[in-house]
């Protein structure tokens, strides 16, 4: 298995150390550290700070007009990443923290595609209702038709179509789903229709990313193909409180990965995820704390 994710910037950085630090435990065959171009200053720091051949930091290039659209940089570097190895790829955003071995959620023989849902619903398209306009765009530049089987949301647990959560998940690298995505997304946006909903809510903006790689892996994989990953897989610590299974979650060693986003953002006294003590020790909320980098 080979783990790839982004830093953004240098501000990014105590994140992807911190990821890094947690990645020990895992067994890969490579760490793919994907940086903008325009931050060849922390390419190089990177480089010396991690000299491992395992561990290969490499720039990417983002077209100019893009570079301000949310998770534009996120795609386009998944997806050269993806073209980079050969056999698995985890990719997970850089705001993870891993508490066990993640190469024990390698895909079986037969898997192409191991995801987490979305959170909360969102954007995205109840089950039941019919086909939003919004995601008749998608499946209309996917000509895909709908026709597949429901999923919960993580939180929530509400019945959606299909809409998979691209802060986690791991793939077979030669069905160049991600290079997929990365084309499709471009011109997608590009759609005058799309303009409409982008004005109407950021939401539509935040999230198309995450909406075309749905297409991407639904137009690129089989229902038998895809595998559904457990809940303590990218467990979001931001909703904790909110989280089906936050009762058995007594420390963080009960969980194989988190997503922590904008949880550090809140005030010390509202940060009441369990982090276990040895993890404690590695924690520096203040230089954790996100920023947005987007338009």
């Amino acid at each position: 298995m080979h783990i790839g994710f982004m830093i953004q910037n240098e501000s990014m950085l105590p994140h992807g150390k911190l990821l890094m630090q947690s990645l020990e435990k895992t067994k890969y065959e490579s760490v793919r550290m994907m940086v903008p171009e325009t931050e060849m200053d922390l390419v190089q720091e990177l480089r010396a700070v991690y000299p491992d051949p395992k561990i290969l930091v490499t720039p990417f290039s983002i077209p100019e007009r893009y570079r301000k659209f949310p998770f534009a940089d996120k795609l386009v570097g998944a997806a050269v990443a993806e073209a980079l190895v050969e056999g698995t790829l985890l990719w997970m955003d850089t705001d993870s923290i891993a508490f066990q071995d993640l190469s024990s959620l390698e895909l079986k023989e037969n898997t192409a595609f191991a995801y987490r849902p979305v959170d909360k619903k969102l954007v995205g398209c109840e089950d039941g209702e019919p086909l939003t306009a919004f995601w008749q765009q998608i499946y209309n530049a996917f000509e895909l038709e709908d026709e597949f089987s429901p999923m919960k949301t993580g939180v929530e647990e509400l019945e959606i179509r299909p809409y998979f959560n691209a802060g986690f998940f791991i793939l077979r690298t030669e069905r160049g789903i991600l290079q997929f995505w990365r084309d499709r997304f471009f011109t997608i946006i590009e759609h005058e229709e799309m303009h409409h909903y982008f004005e109407e809510h950021v939401l539509f903006k935040i999230f198309i990313h995450q909406a075309v790689l749905t297409g991407a892996v639904l137009a690129s994989t089989t229902a038998a193909e895809r595998q559904l990953l457990p809940g303590t897989v990218n467990y979001p610590i931001y909703f904790h409180d909110q989280h089906p299974i936050h009762d058995s979650v007594c420390t963080s060693n009960d969980l194989i990965s988190c997503r922590y986003d904008t949880y550090f953002n809140q005030e010390p006294e509202e940060q009441n995820f369990p982090f276990s003590e040895s993890m404690k020790s590695w924690i520096d909320a203040e230089v954790l704390k996100l920023g947005w980098f987007y338009e």
